[in-house]
This record gives structure tokens, C-alpha cells and sequence, in this order.
């Protein structure tokens, strides 16, 4: 069996290690795929359009997957691009020569423009500057492709015109005559699938166009494959600006090249025209206008052009004065366009060419800056910024700095010392005279200030190219000036990063010392002020409500981090390096986002590749800490943080981290994962955590501020028990100790334990007092009498030496002792927390024990169990001694509140307690262990909807579980005096520990969650094995105690109950009962002997299942499960569930299971005894399933007959053993007798249809079909059933002609006092009597139908409805309502 399942299976490669932990590519695996779809596009190998589309887009989707690493794709661009662009090219060349016949036009032009599209999406992803290089650029292809690219443009002018106009006629007919809704419903068939909007034609000419009635858009019904696409001609557009600057006179080409009509002029208008377009157009226009018009002969061009950008910005300015300066969007377009190839003009042409530069151009550029549009406002100042540091770059002097920082190492001159030389210092006080005689231009200092404040703009790539900006501006200007400029920049970084500093200000300033320092502009005399603000901008982050700002920020402060160690020398940086290289690591490992950690392990990879030797530990770090192992944030927080602080070198620098910022972060992973951490660094250095971070962390603890009271109380938690868990709990003096528990007992922030983030603290708290309990703080002193006797003790030894000291503090501590044990009052009647409060009490253990109450009966669920396991720790170290009677009285008070308090919390915290209960110290009596089960077993099937609650009832399993394993635990009750006899442990087990956890696995509740009670199935069964396990590793089950306790009955109930629940419908159920059944049946010492058919369920469930198998899959779990239906004792129970299975909604599940029940029956086909009398053992199991009354399986039940009757395999039982049919169907028909479910009715239509037809030629299952089918007919609540039945009823057998006609004139859904006289003459026909509930209902009820509303018979109906029987007097509330709001 194994094998066959294990057949089914695909082949699955294992990962590799960096597959694992990585999703990165490492090369293009779908190249020769690639390769093949390219070639067949381009051969024209195609039998349609549509296949044509499928090839184009599964290229598409294929090359979109490399956009994050279009690297990858560069071994592979020319053998995709140069097919596609041959192709096009040929096309373009013989576009006049003769064309191919009409239906390989479409499949050719169809190509062609795929071609174009595939083309642009490789643009798109790689970069045109890549992709042109691979386009051909001979001489005679410039004038084929310019005529192309005018034709093709001229067309889409006119398509966008075409459009314009179809839109504005659009507006127009809104004023046309629609008809109303009503009209609208009649003209449409009920039978038809078109939209109920009509369609409005506007021409009946070979315009397709269409305009939606109530959307008022046009619909472009046009052939797409005949419009030009834009993709065509931006393609076409960057090959020409490839082919512009071949070295030959365009004189050479075209020989009136130099005309009105000649090539050149016919390219500057159509670029003209392109510029103000609204696509990808107009940047290949700019880039083919910007290369045209820097060649040497066209000198004259490039003036006009000049002349032409001025004119131009000149009007928008003038035609946006007449809007309040706000420019239309055709304006912002064209100053886009035009700024965009100006830049690039001055970019790529020679600089003398544009001086002296036009000032009036200038002063235009400057005033179409000040026009703004919502739009375009981004990339419109990218553009600008971009554009005036290129005008600066011109009107400066194109000689670099000479007082621009360098590398500049002599080893010979200097033998073993390395030194760092600035080049020219010998001539640099000349050097110096020369640049003051320099004349600055006055434009530059406005430049300056436009590119200085784009570092302040809201926008990244503003800031981003302004950044560049400044960096090529400076390298041009004298020192004195680009000083003043650094000093600017270092300005930007103001306030504080924590709080109010501006972060759009903070990133363009470490992006522009990031490029000033790549340029050798930042000088070494300027690191004492830059590498402070660098550490700064590793850690900035300003909370902004519920997020934080400044990840951009800390990201460029990495790029700085990198430029600083690539640019200078050690000895110039050594300094320097402990405090940036301490600062990335903490960055890399602690950073909320992932870009910033790794960007923080690349620049200290950089710093230590650059300063070997330098950087401590360097080479070891990088290596564990390298740029994807850090992706994982849970892996930074704790094994690699944990390995880097092992070096000293690190600790403190990320313990100081942790502890200042991580700890009281906004985001609560990150504070439970900085917890986390700390925890880990105490197991280093406990003594460094003690003594320096632990005092902190108690101030903290009473703060205002919820993410720093709660980070700092489940840090210190964790600092606890790792100091249990090390042994070293005597590095804690009392006084730390003592201000832990003073903490505590503050209250004065009570308020933060109810609003939002209350169970938080509640939560944290919770933690806290666990530790506490750990590590068993004394709780018996009086925290007010310490640390009085603290502070007047070192106010009296400033003053005074007494001889007497000595003795006046013995006598306060004896005071004070004396004092805490007559204030201690017995819990005779525990009462809220919040009322011992008042009475202001100073003992630790008062004031722990009120919180774990208060917390006890908290809403929250996580808030509760934290509160048990403290309580647990609470118990048992501080209650089992002197507090028996106190113990006593809470178990009093938790089992009353239990059974009987209407709060859902305190009924669901009250059952968590006892469980936690410290039996074994408290000397348990019969009376309190049957007190604690009834009030247990109570809660978990208890009626009233009042006190009915899921939660409750988990709790209770839970409690019966931890009771269970203190009864059985046979070597403390040998050891100790227990109270407990053996008779009565076997009997409690029996009766209040077995039998309800059985019962419990029947618990099918649900609500608007959907299947609650599968979580008390669930939890009952792994509870039972819990107890099995136990019974058979200490008692033996074989031995004769073992069989009082546990014999072959019971556990084969078990195993039905589990067969039962692994075959239903839930996938977590299935696995988790399967794998108790596996676990069950090889468990150590074997119980063979106990479970009857044990050799042959081994066979089944293997020891060693596949490692691919998986209980969830359905198609995979089913057909081995169905081999428990060869077993007899198993059969009933395990099919039973099945049938939930076919009678479910979901499709995949009832196919499986049908197919796996054929597997099954199919598997003894060859042998027909075999096969028979599987199939009778099978019917025999499903009678009596049928004869279970639980009308809760009705449906399921009668669904799943269905579908496995129609299976044909029960066709046999038709000669050979009719009586079990006849049987089935009779049931069947039994199962609709009170006909008030429509669901089960409508699926019992098809069913009885099935035997009508199908088994016609028996006469006692014809004669119960028409009975079932007759008794639908006359239900006098469902219309709709009459009808379907009524339909299903004329092909009967022995339908007279009368009772034809009467079927089949009457319409059955009208109302049922009109047909009542039919359904009496169809009885008749039959010979059967008319039922009495006819006459009863039309007087009871005359017209029910009318009002009825009935469901499709299609809508999926929940298997179980909650039933709940309530007094009128009391409110019906759900299970689930939980008390979240606090009062």
C-alpha cells in the first residue's frame, strides 16, 4: 500500500542549500524556451491569431519574471533581440513589394506587432541603452525606417483623434432616450446570459463602436491588431536615434537633406509633435531629438531648436497666467518633453556648442519651473533638477578641483608606513590663487540653492537626482565655495532622529555626502562632524502613530557608509572604524526592514574588504552575517546576533542597541524578538546585563507609554530565567530584586491595564510574575518598611555612625516582619482583585496573587493561559506550605464560579486554574478530586445557553488532562502517604476521566466561526491517547491493574471514534487523528493483544510512512483509509464519517472519497465473491447508519446514498439480495417523513428519482419511490418541492394516462388550497390513502407558500445546526460572545 501511494506522487527534486534560503535567480532557466517561442513568432509558424497571442504573452511573462535581475538576461539579449529586429527590419524594407495573401496578412501583421511589443517589454526590463546596442545600424536603413515611423505616427494621431471624438459623442448621447428598467426587464428573455445594459449603436457603417447605456463610455469594438500601438513607435523611435549618429552627412543619404522636406527637418517635427505626448513616446523622441541635434552639422538646427524651447515654454507661461498659473496637462507634457531633451542634449553634446550659454532660455527654464501641476509634479521637478545642474555644468569651468581628496599611497618612499598624499601638493597654494581668480557665473548660486532644496523634496528620485546633482556641481566650484556647500548639506541634518527631524531632509543629505564623498569632494577634515551624523542616520526612526518613518533614511546612511570605506585610506578612516563598523552590524541585525539590513551588511562587507585587518573579526562576521542570511529577521535577532556578540569587541555596542531602542519599539514583534535577544546576550556576560541593563529596564516598568512598560517587563522576564537557567541567580542582590517587586506594586498607571494594549501589559506582567516565581523571590516582607529603613539608612550614615545602627535596623525588620503577618488575612472569600487593592497593601504576595486573579478572568484568551502557568509556579512555591486552607477555599471558590457565574471569562479562567492545581503537594482528598471533576465535566456539557462555552470547555479538557496525569502517576502514589485509594483512582478514571472525554469527541457545535466543537473533538482525542500512553509506560496496560483501567472494550470504542472522525470532513482533524491511530498502533510495549485486527491495521498505517505523504490530501489519505471497511468491527463507524465526506459541499472531497470507496471494491474485481460480498457488508453498514435517528445526518446521509448508488456497483444487489434495497429505500423514505427541511427534500428529489428509473423493475422499491415522490407532491409548505417532484413523478411505471394529464396540467407551486383537489385525485390514481395532514394544514394553515421564502436548492447547507432549547426569560447568547470590552 505504501508504494502505491507513494507511486502517485510526482518526482520532487530536493533544494538545494541556497534554494532553501533564498528566492534569488542564479541564471535564465527558461532560455531555450525563450530561444524557441522567438523563433517561431518571427517564422511565421502560426495557424491563428490566438496562438500567435500565446506565444507573445508567455514570452512577456517569462522575460517580466528577470525585472529584479535583468542581469541575468544580458547572455541571452542577442539571441532574442536580433530575430525580432531582422524581422522587423525586412518587414519595413518590403513593405512595398507585393503583399501575401489576406490570411497570411493577419498572422504577418500580427507578428509584426508583437514583435514591437516584445521588443519595448525587453526595454522595459533590461533599459533601452542595453537593448539599442543590438539593433542593426547600417546607412540604408535610416530612410526606410523614418517613412515608417512617420506613417505610423501620423496613424496613431489620428486614432487618438478618432478617439477623442467617439468620447465626446459619447457625452453627447447621455440626452438620448434610454429606456426605463422595466422596459429594459421585458425586452430581455429570462433564459438569456447577456448583460442587462443595452447597447446603443452609433453608426450603422463599418464603425463598430458601441457606447454602454450606463457608463456612458465608449466601447472600442475595433480589430486591435489594425491600430498602431505605441509600443511600435517608441521602438521605432529609439532605432533612429540609434542610426542619427552615423558618421556621414545626412547630405550622403538624402540628397535634400538639407530642405524643408529633407530628412532632418521631417525628424525635428515629428520629435516636435512627440514631445507633449503621454507615453513611453516621448522619452524615445527626446532621446532620438537630443542625438540628432548634437551632430556637428546641425549647428544651425540645434540654435533654432534652442530658439523653438523658448518660444514654447513662453506660451504655456503666458496661457497658464490666464488659469492662476496652472498650467493644462497638454503644457505640463511639452515642458516636460522639453526639459527632458535639453538635459540630454547638454549631456551628450559638446560644451562649447551652447556658450555663452542663452540667458533668455534660462530665465524661461526658470519660469516654467514655477508652474506646478498635480499630475506630473514629480517627475516634472526630476527633470528641472536634472536640467539646471547640466546649464551649471556648462556655464562653470570644465576643470575639476584640484582640491578634491585622493588616494595616494608611496610604500618605497615611506618603507612599511602607508600614507595618504593629496595629488598636486606641491603646486596647491597656486592651485588656490587659480581657482579664486575664477570667475562663478551669478547663475550658479540660484542652481545651487534650486538643487540644494531638491535635497528636501518630498519625492525620492527628486532628492535622488539632486543628490548627483550636487556632486557634479561641486567637483567644478573652488574650495572655498564647495566647503560652503558641504556645510549646507551637513546643516539638513537637524533635530532630533527620534523625534521631529525631517526625514525627506535627512535622506537627501546622506545621499548628497554620499556622492560628494565618491568624488573625493568630502574631505578628511570634515569626518570628525560627517561620521557622527552617519551613526545618527543608521538609527533614525520617528514613530508616526501606528508606523515609523525614516527606513529611507537609514538605507542612504548605508550607501554613505559604503561610499566613506571605498573612498578613504585607512590611515585616514581608522579612527573612524570602530564606531561605523559597531553601527552597521547593529543595523544589519536589528533593522526592522529588510532592504536596510542588508544594505548595512553590503557596506560592512565593503568596509572590511576595503581596511583588512582593520575591522575586528571582520572576515568572520561577513561570513555568517553575509547579505541574504540576514533576509531572515528571526535569524538576525538571535543565532547570528548571538554569534557576533561573542566577540567583546561587539557586546556591549548591541546590548546597548537592544536596550535603548529595540526593547521599547513600536512594532511588538520586534520587542519580543529584542527580549528574545537579550535573553540569549545574558547567557554571555550575566554580570554586564545585571549590572548595566537590568536597572534600566525596572525604571521602565512604570512608564506611561505602552510599548515601553511592555518591552521592558517581558525583557526582563527573559533576563530571569536565563539567569535560573545559567545558575545565576546570585548575581541578583535583594535591593534589584526588591525594586522588581516595588514595581509591581506601583499602580499609580492602572489605567494602562484596560483600553487598547491593556492585555498587553496584562500579558507582559503575567511574564513577569512567572520569572518571579522562578527564581522564588521572598514575598513575604513589607516593600513600604524596606525601603524606608533604605533611604533613612542612607540619610543617617551621611550624618551619623552610630554604634546603635545596627541595632535599630534589626528591630525594623523585625517590625516590619510583624507587620506583614497581622495584615495577612486568610482568602475565606476571594473576592476581585481590584477590592484587595484598596485596602493598599505592601506584601508582595498580596499584591502578585490580586494580579493573577485580575488577570484570571481577563477576556483575552492569551491573558489567561499566561495567568495559569504563573499561577501554576504561584502554587506551588509559595501556597503548598502555610496556605493549605487558603488553597483550599480558592478550589471552593473557582469550581462554584465555574458552574454557576454567567461571565464567560471567569468561567473560562476558573476552569484553567484547576488544572494547574499542585496535587502532589497539596494532599488531595476524594472530596476535592470529585468536587474538581463534576464541576469540570459540568462545564464541558452543560445545556443552558447561558453558560454554554467553547472555551470554557477547552479549558476543562485541558484541567482533566493535568488531573489525569496526577492520578496516574503510579510511582507518587507508591512513594507518598496520598489519600487516594487505587479502587477509587481506577473509578475516577473510569467515570469522570475516560467516559467524558469519549463523550466529548462527539462534540459537533458550531456557530459563526463554523465547526467549534471540532476543537473539543480534537483536544479529547489527543487527551485520550495522552492518558493510553501514560496507563502503558507505568502501569502496563497488560498487567492487571492496566486492564481495570483500560481493556479491549474501550479501546476499540476508541479506535472507532478515531476511524470515525479520520474519515470525515476536516482536514486537521484527520491528520491529527491518524497520526494518534499510527501512534497507537506502534506504540511500546505493543497492545496487540488489545486491538483486535492489529496485523492487518499495521499493514494500513506503516511504521515508516513516505515522506511525501500527507494525512491532509485527501486524494493521497482516503484510499488508504478505505481499506478500514474490510473490518467488521470498524466498518460502521469509519463509514459513518465517510459519509459526512460524500455528503459535504466541497467538490474535491466527495470525488475522493467516492473514488477511493470504487478503489476499494475495485481491488477484489477479479474475484467476484470477494467483490459480492463487499458490496453486502458495505449495504448492511449503510442500513444501519440509516436507522440511526439523528436528524442531523440526514442530509449527508441521504446525499451520499445518492451518489453511491449512481456509482452502478450496487446494481447486483437488484438479483441477489433485493431485500437489502428495498431496505435502503425504505429508509430513505422514513428519513423525509416530516418533511419540514427543504435542503434534505430537495436532495431526496434526484434520489427517489434514481430508484424510480433505475430499479423499475422491482416493485416494492417502485411502489416506495412513487410513495416518496407522492408525499413531496402534496407538501403544503415548499412550492418549489411540489414542482420538482411533481416532474420527477411523471416517469413512473404505472402512471395511468389520467394521472399523466392531471401531472402535467397542473402547475404545483401555485398555492395549496388551490391544487388540493389534484393532489386528492393523484392519491387516488395510486390507490393510496390521502394523508391526514392535508386537510389540517389548509385549515391551519390556508396560504404558507405565499409568504415562504424558499433557498436555491443549490446553496451548500451546514451539515449540524445548533439547537438550543432556552426559557423565555432569559436572552439566548452565542458561544462565542466573549466580554472584550472591559467595565
Amino acid at each position: 500500500m505504501e508504494s502505491n501511494v507513494d507511486s502517485a506522487l510526482p518526482d520532487q527534486e530536493p533544494q538545494t542549500q541556497e534554494q532553501q534560503y533564498t528566492c534569488q535567480k542564479t541564471f535564465v532557466q527558461e532560455a531555450d524556451e525563450l530561444n524557441g517561442l522567438v523563433q517561431k513568432l518571427v517564422s511565421l509558424n502560426h495557424r491563428s491569431i490566438k496562438e500567435i497571442k500565446s506565444t507573445s504573452f508567455r514570452i512577456i511573462y517569462i522575460l517580466e519574471l528577470y525585472l529584479e535581475q535583468s542581469n541575468l538576461l544580458d547572455a541571452h539579449l542577442k539571441d532574442l533581440v536580433t530575430p525580432l529586429i531582422d524581422f522587423i527590419k525586412v518587414s519595413i524594407i518590403k513593405q512595398q513589394e507585393e503583399q501575401q495573401e489576406q490570411e497570411n496578412d493577419e498572422i504577418y501583421f500580427k507578428s509584426l506587432r508583437d514583435s514591437f511589443k516584445i521588443l519595448y517589454v525587453l526595454t522595459k526590463v533590461r533599459g533601452f541603452k542595453t537593448i539599442i546596442k543590438l539593433f542593426p545600424h547600417e546607412v540604408t536603413d535610416l530612410v526606410p525606417v523614418v517613412k515608417r515611423l512617420e506613417v505610423q505616427y501620423q496613424n496613431w494621431i489620428d486614432i487618438k483623434i478618432g478617439r477623442e471624438e467617439k468620447n465626446q459623442l459619447s457625452l453627447k448621447s447621455n440626452d438620448m432616450y434610454l429606456p426605463s428598467s422595466n422596459e429594459q426587464e421585458e425586452t430581455i428573455d429570462d433564459n438569456s446570459t447577456q448583460e442587462s445594459a443595452e447597447i446603443i449603436e452609433l453608426d450603422n457603417n463599418n464603425d463598430n463602436t458601441t457606447i454602454d447605456s450606463k457608463t456612458g463610455m465608449v466601447n472600442d469594438n475595433d480589430n486591435r491588431d489594425e491600430i498602431t500601438t505605441w509600443e511600435e513607435i517608441y521602438v521605432l523611435g529609439l532605432w533612429i536615434s540609434l542610426l542619427v549618429i552615423i558618421p556621414f552627412k545626412f547630405t550622403a543619404i538624402d540628397p535634400i537633406a538639407q530642405t524643408e522636406q529633407g530628412i532632418t527637418n521631417r525628424m525635428v517635427r515629428i520629435c516636435k509633435q512627440g514631445l507633449s505626448e503621454n507615453s513611453k513616446i516621448r522619452e524615445s523622441f527626446s532621446e532620438l531629438l537630443a542625438k540628432l541635434l548634437i551632430r556637428p552639422d546641425m549647428k544651425k538646427e540645434q540654435k533654432d531648436f534652442l530658439d523653438w524651447c523658448s518660444e514654447a515654454i513662453d506660451r504655456v507661461v503666458v496661457s497658464s497666467q490666464s488659469t492662476d498659473n496652472v498650467p493644462g496637462h497638454q503644457d505640463v507634457l511639452l515642458l516636460v518633453g522639453i526639459y527632458s531633451t535639453l538635459a540630454s542634449m547638454f549631456k551628450k553634446g559638446n560644451r562649447i556648442d551652447y556658450l555663452p550659454f542663452p540667458s533668455r532660455l534660462y530665465q524661461k527654464v526658470i519660469e516654467g519651473h514655477r508652474l506646478s501641476s498635480h499630475g506630473s509634479e514629480r517627475i516634472m521637478s526630476k527633470i528641472f533638477i536634472k536640467l539646471v545642474q547640466r546649464v551649471a555644468i556648462i556655464m562653470l569651468p570644465p576643470v575639476s578641483g584640484s582640491w578634491r581628496y585622493q588616494k595616494l599611497i608611496k610604500p618605497l618612499l615611506l618603507k612599511n608606513d602607508l600614507s595618504v598624499r593629496q595629488i598636486g601638493n606641491n603646486n596647491a597654494h597656486a592651485d588656490e590663487q587659480e581657482e579664486d581668480d575664477v570667475d562663478i557665473p551669478q547663475e550658479i548660486d540660484e542652481i545651487l540653492e534650486l538643487v540644494l532644496g531638491g535635497l528636501k523634496d518630498k519625492d525620492t528620485i527628486v532628492r535622488w537626482t539632486s543628490a548627483k546633482g550636487i556632486g557634479r556641481i561641486v567637483s567644478l566650484l573652488p574650495k572655498e565655495m564647495g566647503d560652503q556647500v558641504i556645510q549646507v548639506i551637513i546643516d539638513l541634518f537637524e533635530k532630533d532622529e527620534t523625534l521631529d527631524a525631517d526625514p525627506s531632509a535627512w535622506h537627501g543629505a546622506c545621499l548628497a555626502l554620499a556622492e560628494l564623498s565618491r568624488r573625493g569632494l568630502l574631505l578628511p577634515e570634515r569626518l570628525d562632524q560627517v561620521v557622527p551624523l552617519l551613526v545618527r542616520s543608521l538609527f533614525f526612526d520617528i514613530l508616526k502613530g501606528t508606523y515609523s518613518v525614516g527606513s529611507h533614511v537609514r538605507d542612504s546612511a548605508c550607501y554613505l557608509s559604503w561610499a566613506l570605506a571605498r573612498t578613504y585610506h585607512h590611515s585616514v578612516l581608522s579612527k573612524y572604524l570602530d564606531s561605523i563598523s559597531q553601527s552597521l552590524v547593529v543595523t544589519s541585525l536589528f533593522d526592522r526592514e529588510i532592504n536596510c539590513r542588508k544594505s548595512a551588511s553590503a557596506a560592512f562587507q565593503e568596509l572590511v574588504g576595503r581596511h583588512q585587518g582593520s575591522v575586528p573579526h571582520g572576515i568572520d562576521i561577513v561570513t555568517t552575517a553575509d547579505f541574504f542570511a540576514v533576509g531572515n529577521r528571526k535569524n538576525s535577532f538571535t543565532n547570528i546576533a548571538l554569534f557576533i556578540a561573542s566577540y567583546p569587541e561587539y557586546y556591549e555596542s548591541i546590548v546597548a542597541h537592544l536596550a535603548k531602542f529595540k526593547v521599547y519599539h513600536w512594532d511588538l514583534e520586534i520587542r519580543e524578538l529584542a527580549a528574545k535577544s537579550i535573553k540569549l546576550m545574558t547567557n554571555i556576560n550575566p554580570q554586564y546585563i545585571v549590572e548595566k541593563v537590568l536597572p534600566t529596564l525596572i525604571s521602565s516598568i512604570r512608564s506611561d507609554l505602552i510599548p515601553v512598560r511592555h518591552g521592558g517587563s517581558i525583557t526582563i522576564s527573559d533576563i530571569l530565567i536565563s539567569l535560573q537557567e545559567n545558575n545565576q541567580t546570585q548575581l541578583l542582590s535583594s535591593n534589584i530584586k526588591y525594586r522588581i517587586l516595588y514595581e509591581i506594586k506601583d499602580t499609580k498607571n492602572e489605567k494602562l491595564y484596560k483600553g487598547k494594549g491593556g492585555a498587553l501589559i496584562r500579558l507582559a506582567m503575567c511574564r513577569l510574575i512567572y520569572s518571579i516565581c522562578l527564581l522564588e523571590f521572598p514575598l513575604d516582607i513589607d516593600l513600604k518598611q524596606v525601603f524606608e529603613s533604605d533611604q533613612q539608612q542612607n540619610s543617617e550614615s551621611k550624618n551619623e555612625k552610630s554604634t546603635n545602627q545596627s541595632r535599630i535596623q534589626a528591630l525594623r525588620a523585625k517590625i516590619s516582619m510583624q507587620k506583614s503577618i497581622s495584615n495577612r488575612t486568610s482568602l475565606n472569600n476571594p473576592s476581585l482583585p481590584s477590592q484587595q487593592q484598596s485596602n493598599n497593601s505592601n506584601i508582595p504576595f498580596d499584591i502578585l496573587l490580586n494580579y493573577l486573579k485580575e488577570n484570571l478572568i481577563h477576556p483575552n484568551e492569551d491573558v489567561q493561559k499566561q495567568a495559569s502557568v504563573s499561577f501554576k509556579l504561584f502554587f506551588e512555591n509559595y501556597m503548598v506550605q502555610d496556605k493549605r486552607a487558603q488553597l483550599q477555599e480558592m478550589v471552593k471558590y473557582y469550581c462554584k464560579t465555574l458552574i454557576s457565574d454567567p461571565n464567560n471569562s471567569a468561567r473560562r479562567g476558573s476552569a484553567l486554574v484547576l488544572g494547574v492545581l499542585p496535587f502532589k503537594f497539596m494532599n488531595c482528598t476524594e472530596n476535592l478530586i470529585n468536587n474538581i471533576l463534576d464541576s469540570l465535566i459540568k462545564s464541558m456539557f452543560e445545556d443552558s445557553p447561558l453558560l454554554k462555552d467553547i472555551e470554557t470547555r477547552v479549558n476543562a479538557i485541558h484541567s482533566i488532562q493535568s488531573i489525569g496525569s496526577f492520578l496516574l502517576d503510579q510511582e507518587y502514589h507508591n512513594k507518598s502517604d496520598s489519600q487516594l485509594s487505587s479502587s477509587f483512582r481506577n473509578q475516577i478514571f473510569i467515570e469522570k476521566l475516560w467516559n467524558p472525554l469519549i463523550k466529548a469527541t462527539g462534540d459537533y457545535s458550531i456557530d459563526k466561526r463554523g465547526d467549534i466543537g471540532s476543537w473539543v473533538r480534537e483536544l479529547s482525542c489527543k487527551v485520550l491517547y495522552h492518558l493510553v500512553s501514560i496507563i502503558n509506560s507505568t502501569i502496563q496496560i497488560d498487567s492487571n491493574q492496566g486492564r481495570e483501567l483500560i481493556d479491549q472494550s474501550r479501546l476499540t470504542n476508541l479506535l472507532c471514534i478515531l476511524f470515525k472522525l479520520s474519515a470525515e470532513k476536516l482536514d486537521k482533524i484527520r491528520d491529527v487523528v491518524c497520526n494518534i491511530i499510527h501512534k497507537l498502533l506502534w506504540i511500546k510495549p505493543s497492545l496487540e493483544n488489545l486491538i483486535i485486527d492489529h496485523q492487518k491495521l499495521i499493514n494500513i498505517f506503516v511504521e515508516f510512512p513516505s515522506s511525501h505523504f500527507n494525512w491532509f490530501r485527501t486524494n493521497e489519505s482516503f484510499p488508504l483509509l478505505c481499506m478500514i471497511l474490510q473490518f467488521d468491527t470498524y466498518r460502521n463507524p469509519f463509514l459513518e464519517g465517510l459519509f459526512s465526506s460524500i455528503g459535504g459541499a466541497s467538490k474535491y472531497l466527495v470525488d475522493d472519497s467516492i473514488a477511493s470507496i470504487l478503489f476499494y471494491f475495485d481491488s477484489s474485481e477479479k474475484d467476484s465473491n470477494e467483490f459480492n460480498q463487499k458490496i453486502i457488508n458495505f449495504s448492511n453498514s449503510m442500513i444501519k447508519i440509516l436507522e440511526i435517528p439523528n436528524e442531523k445526518y440526514n442530509l449527508s446521509t441521504i446525499k451520499s446514498v445518492f451518489k453511491l448508488i449512481e456509482t452502478k456497483r450496487f446494481d447486483y444487489l437488484l438479483n441477489s439480495n433485493p431485500e437489502i434495497l428495498e431496505r435502503i429505500v425504505y429508509l430513505c423514505k422514513e428519513k423525509i417523513k416530516k418533511l419540514n427541511d427543504i435542503y434534505l427534500l430537495l436532495h431526496s428529489i434526484p434520489l427517489f428519482s434514481y430508484f424510480l428509473i433505475e430499479f423499475k423493475d422491482n416493485k416494492n422499491i417502485l411502489d416506495l419511490s412513487n410513495q416518496a415522490l407522492l408525499s413531496m407532491v402534496s407538501n403544503t409548505k415548499f412550492p418549489k418541492v411540489r414542482k420538482l417532484a411533481s416532474l420527477e413523478l411523471c416517469k413512473s411505471k404505472f402512471l395511468s394516462v389520467n394521472s399523466k394529464h392531471l401531472l402535467y396540467s397542473t402547475q404545483w407551486d401555485q398555492d395549496i388550497e388551490v391544487i388540493i383537489n389534484q393532489i386528492e385525485q393523484l392519491y387516488l390514481s395510486f390507490n393510496y390513502p390521502i394523508p391526514k395532514h392535508l386537510s389540517a394544514s389548509i385549515t391551519k394553515e390556508p396560504s404558507t407558500s405565499i409568504t415562504t421564502k424558499e433557498p436555491e436548492p443549490i446553496i451548500s447547507h451546514k451539515d449540524e445546526q445548533p439547537t438550543t432549547v432556552v426559557n423565555n426569560n432569559l436572552e439566548i447568547v452565542p458561544e462565542d460572545s466573549n466580554d472584550l470590552m472591559e467595565i
